[in-house]
């Protein structure tokens, strides 16, 4: 039987006004030259970007454009023969029909809780990778802080090799009669050796120490938060084919659950 194809639905936001939109922005900001040279840069990467998702929305809508009389045809066809057989099965299942229907119900109910439980695992995985993230950057930081801690005999001495090398540059500028050089080399020579803070040692030793524990701790957190994480991913991805099974098995288990009723 033939059945007429129903209106196509309104056609998607077309993104050419957000392309015009773009362009105009692009030629304000290229016509304001160096001044707005990185707006000019971004906004050509946003007009690529867009130009490129406008292709493939174009490239889809025609696909399925082309696909939806068939489409169409073939979903009538079937509704046509569920009307067809209606009756018969109805009169068949009998008074089992209305366990059949509850058993339905029962199988919504079961796989709206294992989407939410999917739903809700996900957002927990998502948020211990974050959290993931934020603990290895603060135990990158610890670890930054204890070396630079650690090795501050070294780095004293390469200020110091800096401040001399100031001091032998203050020198020339001097021989060379150039008193701005000579003025600008001294207050680089004041900032640079301000840099050198020779700390007494007991003081240093308790720097280090701090720094250390602080190392530690963010390093046990780190592993912590990697263990929530891993957790995380396995439950998640757990929930996510526990649904899936429940969704490929629903006429089995609504059945199932039928025949049990009395």
């Amino acid at each position: 039987m033939s059945h007429p194809v129903p209106p196509a639905p309104p056609a998607p936001v077309d993104p050419s006004a957000e392309l015009a939109r773009l362009r105009d922005l692009l030629a304000q900001a290229e016509a304001t030259a160096q001044a707005s040279g990185s707006q000019a840069k971004s906004l050509k990467a946003d007009l690529g970007t867009l130009e490129k998702a406008s292709q493939d929305l174009d490239k889809a809508v025609d696909g399925y454009a082309k696909a939806r009389p068939g489409l169409g045809q073939q979903k009538g066809d079937l509704a046509d023969y569920a009307e067809e057989k209606r009756p018969s099965v109805v009169l068949a299942v009998g008074p089992r029909k209305g366990a059949v229907d509850s058993a339905v119900t029962w199988f919504e109910q079961r796989e709206s809780e294992a989407a939410t439980k999917a739903t809700d695992t996900e957002t927990a995985r998502v948020d211990a990778e974050r959290d993931l993230a934020a603990k290895q950057a603060a135990a990158g930081a610890a670890q930054d802080a204890y070396t630079a801690a650690k090795d501050r005999v070294k780095a004293l001495g390469d200020w110091l090799k800096t401040v001399d090398g100031l001091r032998t540059a203050m020198e020339k500028a001097e021989d060379d009669n150039k008193p701005v050089l000579r003025y600008a080399t001294l207050l680089e020579f004041d900032r640079v050796l301000k840099k050198v803070d020779l700390k007494e040692i007991a003081a240093y030793r308790t720097e280090l120490i701090t720094a250390w524990k602080t190392l530690a701790d963010r390093q046990q957190a780190l592993r912590e938060s990697d263990e929530k994480r891993a957790k995380a991913t396995f439950t998640a991805a757990a929930a996510k084919q526990a649904l899936a099974t429940l969704r490929s098995e629903r006429i089995a288990r609504i059945v199932e659950h039928a025949e049990k009723q009395p």
